[in-house]
């Protein structure tokens, strides 16, 4: 195992093994095979190092079934694509907001 660069959470050197490991990713949850993750254990899919601010934050809030909108908004905010005082901050609060209502089942489609 070599350690090139950080990781981008919490700042460690990442990992680039020479054999495959199954994580999970720290954002969006999903699970895939890597080479590289956080020595730290950390680890970030492709999608979600690829996507801009809202399609993050749209990922994200598909994937909780968190029924906090606080946690679900550090949870989005923690994530590197998201600026500290970018505009998706507007659409993120009521994301989650929505998101936590539908999740503690207090949802009406009608």
């Amino acid at each position: 195992m070599t350690y090139v660069t950080n990781c981008i959470i919490c700042g460690q050197p990442l990992v680039y093994a020479t054999e495959a490991r199954l994580k999970k990713c720290d954002f969006c949850e999903h699970e895939d095979y890597t080479l590289i993750y956080c020595t730290a254990g950390h680890y970030i899919c492709d999608l979600c190092h690829s996507k801009k601010a809202v399609a993050v934050a749209r990922q994200l809030l598909d994937a909780t079934d968190s029924n906090d909108p606080v946690c679900i908004l550090e949870h989005i905010m923690a994530h590197p694509v998201i600026s500290m005082h970018g505009p998706e901050h507007h659409a993120m609060v009521s994301g989650a907001i929505i998101d936590a209502v539908w999740n503690a089942g207090y949802w009406c489609p009608d």
